[in-house]
């Protein structure tokens, strides 16, 4: 019959199927209790035939381990029965096989079959859909019953197509799974191969497909050991010439220091001729490095062996970065501070039109501002004074311009007359050139002829306003604005620098002292310990101190206040001019010191009306109290103030009358 019909017509050996009853059945009870239970009599017999087959091939190679008390490979007979063989080695195996070791094995012969869960599961899990190899589609057949709900990653034992294409026998798998046993089917991809400077190392993202499935992406790998010679470019390109290589090897420091120095260069000339181009540095780079070094690790590893030989390894000149002399780009042309309002202050250039600090950019500490000159900051440094006469006198109408043509020759001879140092910077840069243009071409040019407006950004000076800690306080290029804004605190600041908040009875020869260190030439760090402060003629001055009598010495015009910055042979002296003035406090006097002359004047004149007024106070009671007509004048003051603030004011227009006529 067909239950004893196969291979060899041997009949089915109980002992050999899991699960069989204790005591030894017949072929016939073992059949029949087979088809009992639904199980084919031929698979069963098939299944014998292949494990015989396969334990004969692994036995003849030597792959078993044998069991305690067996010989060991090479012992057992290499002929003979596979009882003869099993015999001599014992047990195939002490333990069953795992979940993973199984489906490793079914994957093997399974590869066309596995499948990947597609992202839309609107219809239910049981109708998820499932992309198989080449393209193909496939669902888990309704029949297909787990213990657990599927993966992501699937494995079916045969694909069935009917009203769909389902897969039936579907166990749930890993991906790492399909590339352990697949590997030499997957097709891989590197993509992105880029510079990684925590690694020190060029990095690719792999990328591997199995049949058309995506089995991993953005798996990171040493791209070094795929391409070395791309990933050498990508080193030298983005490590070395771009700056991204973390190592503390002393040629990269100084060929970015060198590089940063032409860079000014050029923002100073605002150029873009004057640096090479990073082709010229990746070209050094690449004849100089060995064919083998490609990472951070074999750089610093060869460098330090090579530079024992020669001392300037690696290191770039500024004659290789310059693709030309850039001529009259000098510290006098281009200084790195503009002394305004007494003081040293930093200055920056930046050539990127649009920026809002393109051009030259100042800064200035907050207690020198109100002292800083409009008129000086037009005229710019003398590297950029030549280009913007040229575009004031190209702002000219018509008819001077004509006259002044070529306008690049002509603004070369207003330059070399003020440009000299006599002239640069005495008076108005406009009102300077005005007269020079008019003698040049005989017109009658009008100050507002030159349309400033139409000058570009970087020909006026911006101003970076920053206090005592270096914060930004203000930026921008309308000094008057700054000034409007920032003045008060400004005074504040000059107050405090000069350590007086009032002034009196001090010897003519006795000095206030602060000692001024400089953390840069813009930000100035002040303590009161050394500050030389020098009147310009005798007088005793002492602090904190109030006044109703002109009992102090004769009240200096002005104050010269050294400031000291820097250390040893860098130190610099610089002096600040403050204004002392006579303060009103109604009932007294006291003496302050302001940065701006017209602030002390206006306060000095309120101070000394009120010391007058308190040397005649009787007198004034009386004129108090006899104003003629004050009600009269008061009804008409009315729509102004109140008839005190009218009194007041006669108060002190007589007083001035009397006293203070200049």
């Amino acid at each position: 019959s067909s239950a004893r019909t196969g291979s060899n017509n041997q009949s089915v050996r109980p002992e050999l199927v899991e699960g069989h009853a204790t005591h030894k059945l017949s072929n016939r009870q073992y059949e029949q209790l087979l088809r009992q239970n639904f199980v084919s009599i031929r698979r069963v017999r098939e299944w014998r035939d292949i494990y015989s087959q396969l334990h004969t091939v692994v036995t003849e190679h030597g792959w078993l381990r044998p069991a305690q008390g067996r010989p060991k490979p090479g012992t057992a007979p290499s002929g003979g029965s596979a009882d003869a063989q099993r015999q001599a080695w014992g047990p195939v195996a002490n333990k069953p096989a795992s979940y993973e070791q199984l489906h490793l094995s079914m994957l093997s012969g399974l590869l066309g079959n596995i499948g990947w869960k597609l992202e839309d599961t609107s219809t239910g899990s049981a109708q998820a859909e499932y992309l198989g190899a080449r393209g193909i589609k496939f669902y888990r057949h309704p029949g297909a019953n787990l213990s657990k709900k599927p993966g992501r990653w699937i494995v079916a034992a045969e694909l069935v197509d009917t009203s769909r294409l389902f897969g039936r026998g579907i166990a749930a798998i890993e991906p790492q799974w399909i590339e352990q046993v697949g590997s030499h089917l997957l097709k891989k991809q590197l993509l992105d191969p880029h510079w990684e400077k925590k690694s020190a190392e060029v990095i690719a993202l792999e990328r591997a497909t199995l049949y058309g499935i995506v089995i991993y992406s953005g798996r990171r790998v040493n791209y070094s050991k795929i391409d070395p010679v791309a990933a050498r470019e990508v080193f030298i390109r983005e490590g070395l010439v771009g700056g991204d290589l973390d190592t503390k090897l002393p040629f990269l420091a100084a060929n970015e220091k060198t590089l940063k120095q032409v860079e000014d260069i050029e923002h100073k000339s605002r150029r873009q001729d004057v640096l090479v181009d990073d082709e010229l540095i990746y070209a050094y780079y690449d004849q100089q490095i060995p064919a083998e070094v490609c990472s951070g690790f074999l750089l610093e590893q060869w460098y330090r062996e090579e530079v024992k030989k020669q001392p300037n390894l690696l290191k770039l000149t500024r004659e290789e970065l310059m693709r030309h002399e850039a001529a009259g780009i000098t510290t006098q042309a281009f200084p790195k501070t503009v002394r305004l309002g007494g003081v040293d202050c930093r200055a920056t250039y930046l050539h990127e039109p649009g920026d809002a600090r393109d051009g030259i950019t100042i800064d200035v500490p907050l207690f020198a501002l109100n002292q800083v000159n409009e008129e000086r900051c037009e005229w710019l440094v003398p590297g950029m004074l030549q280009g913007k006469i040229f575009a004031l006198i190209k702002s000219l109408h018509q008819r001077p311009r004509s006259r002044l043509v070529p306008l690049p020759d002509s603004a070369a001879r207003l330059y070399a007359v003020l440009g000299e140092p006599a002239a640069f910077g005495a008076s108005s840069l406009v009102d300077a050139l005005l007269k020079l243009c008019r003698d040049a071409t005989a017109v009658d040019i009008k100050r507002g002829d030159f349309k400033l407006d139409m000058l570009p950004p970087h020909l006026f000076m911006n101003f970076k306003v920053v206090d005592e800690h270096g914060r930004q306080m203000g930026t921008g290029r309308n000094l008057a604005a700054l000034k409007a804004e920032l003045g008060a605190k400004a005074r504040g600041a000059f107050a405090s620098l000069a350590a007086l908040s009032s002034v009196a009875g001090q010897l003519p020869k006795s000095t206030l002292q602060t000692d001024v260190s400089a953390q840069n030439s813009a930000v100035v760090q002040v303590s009161t310990t050394k500050l030389a402060i020098k009147n310009v003629v005798n007088a005793a001055v002492q602090a904190d101190q109030r006044y109703t009598a002109w009992t102090f010495a004769e009240l200096p015009e002005l104050m010269e206040i050294e400031r000291r910055a820097g250390k040893g042979a860098a130190e610099q002296v610089q002096t600040l001019i403050g204004f002392p003035a006579l303060i009103d406090h109604g009932d007294a006097v006291s003496i302050e010191v302001f940065d701006e002359p017209e602030v002390a004047a206006s306060k000095h004149r309120a101070g000394l009306r009120r010391l007058c007024a308190l040397q005649i106070k009787d007198a004034l009671k009386y004129l108090e109290k006899n104003i003629p007509d004050l009600q009269k004048m008061s009804v008409a003051y009315m729509l102004l103030g109140t008839a005190d603030e009218l009194k007041n004011q006669i108060i002190d227009v007589a007083l001035d009358k009397a006293f203070l006529l200049d």
